[in-house]
């Protein structure tokens, strides 16, 4: 699987935790839009698309089904994230 990264918009603010929105392309096929790249107590952790449903909880709107997929999305998009942060 080729895992290509995106960083659309870059956040630096003390107050939010939000880093990062990222866009996802997957073996050139498949894209998946407005990931968000999060700073959590322990460290960086990707948050995928979700919407809020009837009982106001947040429910993503697609995520890897293996825990393996879901270490090479994460190591995938925090690089990128470093890679930008670096370029600039």
């Amino acid at each position: 699987m080729k895992i290509k990264v995106e960083i659309k918009s870059v956040y630096n603010g003390f107050k939010n935790p939000l880093r990062a929105i990222a866009v996802i392309i997957i073996s050139d096929c498949f894209i998946i839009k407005s990931v968000r790249l999060v700073e959590g107590r322990k460290g960086l952790f990707v948050s995928m698309p979700a919407k809020r449903n009837a009982d106001d909880e947040f429910i993503e709107q697609c995520h890897p089904i293996t825990a393996e997929c879901k270490r090479q999305i994460d190591e995938a998009v925090i690089e990128a994230y470093h890679d930008f942060l670096s370029a600039q």
